[in-house]
């Protein structure tokens, strides 16, 4: 990677957005401007917004990153094959300025009528972001769970932005102006029209604010990590689900808590539960195996 960043000069930068909280995300971008410098590759910006400024924004630009979060999600609960030609047609709607919630329903309609045919287990998948959601770190896992013929439907990330902003305002009583509820109110109707569109293969959950209702019922507070998120979601799943599996890295703090946590709400849930740590080391696939048989 740093190699190919040796471009002459010319300007490259990473996006890595940080919390305000203490999580370990506000260290990457440190640290990797470390290694940029060691390697003489001042030229190469780093750009660390923190994502709770994003809802202050103006509602245009909000409400273009909130739908390019949504596009992300669409893309996720396509089928794996269609993914790289989807995410090229988004990319080109995005660098046309015309990625708009017209747009976003013609992708959702296209979405449902290809998953529509599958007949398999749903199985959502839930826990650490980064784990979830990049191949890698998850040792490919969810990768051969949709090889071996199983729909896995991914956590929103739009879901988990909205109300990630929903708690911020509500914790900073100097934020919460109508403004911003207002905006809040106008990403939650996009957001649940496009799951009308997809029906009961939508990874969104019927009402966006129950999950704020059920986070406030078992989890308080605990907002590190998308918490309250990852433990709401979990109880009031997307419907059609079979089954629920939770990828975390081995020693993460949230996911170590919400563990212990969900034995006191297991017969709430209503699906199996499979929870997953990955440490970097190869993944023993014959527990994703025997879930998958037993559902």
């Amino acid at each position: 990677c740093f190699k190919q960043l040796n471009c002459n000069g010319s300007c490259a930068s990473f996006l890595i957005p940080q919390t305000e909280g203490a999580e370990l995300e506000g260290q990457y971008n440190r640290l990797l401007r470390t290694k940029l410098d060691e390697k003489n590759l001042k030229h190469v910006a780093i750009i660390s917004p923190f994502i709770e400024d994003i809802i202050r924004k103006d509602l245009s630009e909000l409400h273009t990153i909130f739908q390019i979060l949504i596009a992300g999600d669409l893309i996720n609960t396509a089928p794996r094959a269609k993914r790289p030609e989807l995410i090229s047609r988004t990319k080109q709607l995005i660098q046309d300025g015309e990625l708009n919630s017209e747009n976003l329903k013609s992708l959702a309609e296209e979405i449902h009528d290809s998953i529509s045919k599958i007949k398999s287990k749903r199985v959502l998948a839930l826990g650490e972001p980064m784990v979830v959601l990049n191949d890698y770190l998850n040792d490919n896992s969810f990768h051969k769970m949709e090889n071996n013929n199983c729909q896995v439907v991914y956590f929103s990330v739009s879901e988990a932005m909205w109300m990630f902003w929903y708690d911020y305002l509500n914790q900073n009583k100097n934020c919460d102006t109508n403004v911003n509820q207002n905006k809040l109110f106008i990403l939650r109707n996009e957001l649940q029209a496009i799951s009308k569109i997809l029906k009961n293969k939508t990874p969104f959950s019927t009402q966006i604010t129950d999950l704020v209702h059920k986070a406030d019922e078992t989890i308080g507070y605990y907002a590190g990590a998308f918490a309250r998120y990852r433990h709401a979601k979990m109880l009031l799943p997307p419907p059609n689900i079979d089954g629920i599996i939770t990828a975390n890295s081995t020693y993460e703090n949230t996911g170590v808590s919400l563990d212990i946590l969900q034995k006191q709400h297991e017969n709430e849930v209503g699906v199996p539960i499979l929870n997953l740590s990955f440490d970097g080391d190869k993944t023993d696939y014959s527990k994703i195996e025997t879930y998958l048989y037993y559902l």
